[in-house]
């Protein structure tokens, strides 16, 4: 068995490297990068009466990044500065759209891998915080990827601790929010929506990581009310209801938009490392009809994976699509998860396995404990695919997670922690996760490979 920290040091995971210590054939080196910087001066000191959400960026991509805040003002300009040869590069203004509401989201053009800062200033002079971001690596690039991940955020648990202590063992290329980034259970119109929102946003835990690290989100039941897109379980939305939650989803993130006002499922590259699959897990369910996520989303899944060439594949997943067993598998449970729906299920395992994908990592959130599993237990099609649960960042804590690991061939970790995940990506086929809480513990530290096969992992449990 190799050390954990001779691992990490030769994947150049946590710590430089360029060979697997003990192996013939030595691991190549990922492509160098330009470390993210900080301390760009800005034009001044930010006003938060002016800025009250701060700033963030989101869906990067090679080519461009949306820049996104909300002022009270009329009127708003950006100032961009570009990393360029080891010094900061402002840009002239750029003129912005001030949407209903004070929302504004500018998609601004970078060179790929381009390290950024950006702030705002009113009609009336007051200014953003300063933000900081990236642009996606250019898609050949061979490049190790960092990327953050959480769900469940309910507002009652206070400024989210475990945010931030993720993010305090170093920067980030992308920051996954998997649904229930807000709890809007039992609001009904424009104001209350908003209000929600904006109040989250505010908050220390997330005012840690938007400013400073590209976003990307998807949504799960909460966004509009407690188990929305259940028939079962969950209220029947009015129309008017759901159309005011898309719109609040849209304004306050800084999300690329379709000619289908409703689309959320997307997914962008970065480099040749990774390609990461946004799946709408919610708002496209038919149970009459057998139908997770619609003909549509399912067929541009099915294709993109097949004609994805980078090495991992991670399909962001707000509702966990792992077989889950004992009480999940009562009827009310588990029709609000893919096991409810095992014709689409099994359509997607079935294709990846049959096509031989690997590096398929399933990232998801919605049950409210932290889980390392193999989808399937052996002899399923989702026996050598893995998924990790991420969250709750701040929601009550479910029990039944820490009963999974009475079957170890498939639950290889499980805790009913508060929690956000790490994952280091190496373009080689290789990726290590940690799962950190609240108090900056590791309850998690795993490192295995794009086929499935697990080279260390080391777990804890609350006491």
């Amino acid at each position: 068995m190799f050390d954990r920290r001779e691992l990490l040091k030769a994947f150049g995971l946590g710590a430089a490297g360029a060979g697997l210590v003990g192996c013939a054939d030595p691991l190549p080196p990922a492509d160098p990068r330009v470390p993210m910087p900080a301390g760009w001066a800005g034009l001044g000191a930010p006003s938060a009466a002016a800025f009250p959400q701060g700033v963030q960026c989101g869906d990067p991509h090679p080519d461009s990044v949306i820049l996104w805040t909300r002022t009270p003002s009329a009127s708003c300009e950006l100032v961009v500065a570009r990393w360029t040869d080891g010094a900061w590069a402002e840009a002239e203004p750029l003129g912005c759209t001030v949407e209903d509401g004070g929302f504004v989201h500018i998609e601004v053009d970078f060179e790929p891998d381009q390290p950024f800062a950006y702030q705002f200033r009113d009609g009336d002079g007051a200014l953003s915080p300063v933000g900081y971001g990236r642009s996606a690596p250019a898609p050949d690039a061979a490049v190790s990827l960092v990327i953050g991940a959480t769900s469940c955020a309910s507002q009652g648990h206070g400024d989210y601790p475990s945010m931030p202590a993720a993010l305090s063992r170093g920067p980030m290329d992308l920051w996954c929010w998997l649904g229930d980034t807000i709890y809007n259970d039992g609001v009904y119109n424009t104001s209350g929506y908003r209000g929600n929102w904006q109040n989250q946003l505010g908050k220390d835990g997330f005012q840690a990581v938007l400013g400073t690290t590209p976003g990307v989100f998807t949504w799960d039941d909460h966004e509009v009310d407690n188990d929305w897109g259940d028939t079962v379980n969950g209220p029947e939305v009015d129309p008017g209801r759901l159309e005011i939650a898309y719109q609040a989803f849209f304004d306050h993130t800084p999300t690329r938009r379709f000619d289908d006002p409703r689309r959320i499922y997307r997914s962008f590259r970065l480099g040749r490392t990774a390609e990461v699959f946004v799946m709408d897990c919610r708002g496209e369910r038919d149970e009459e009809g057998g139908v997770y996520i619609s003909e549509a989303q399912m067929q541009w899944l099915l294709e993109a994976l097949s004609a994805s060439t980078a090495t991992w594949k991670l399909l962001l997943n707000s509702v966990p699509i792992s077989d889950l067993p004992g009480p999940y598998d009562i009827d009310q449970v588990i029709r609000d998860r893919w096991d409810g729906y095992p014709t689409q299920r099994a359509q997607l395992l079935d294709h990846i396995a049959s096509n031989e994908i690997t590096g398929v990592l399933f990232v998801s959130g919605d049950v409210h404990h932290g889980t390392f599993c193999r989808v399937d237990a052996a002899g399923g099609a989702g026996a050598n695919l893995l998924e990790i649960f991420t969250g709750p960042a701040g929601s009550s804590l479910n029990p039944l997670g820490n009963l999974l690991e009475n079957e170890p061939d498939q639950f290889l970790w499980s805790a009913a922690v508060w929690n956000c995940v790490r994952m280091e990506l190496h373009p080689a086929g290789f990726c290590h996760i940690e799962v950190v809480g609240e108090e900056g513990q590791t309850w998690l530290d795993t490192l295995f490979d794009d086929r499935g096969e697990i080279w260390y992992l080391e777990g804890e449990h609350p006491e």
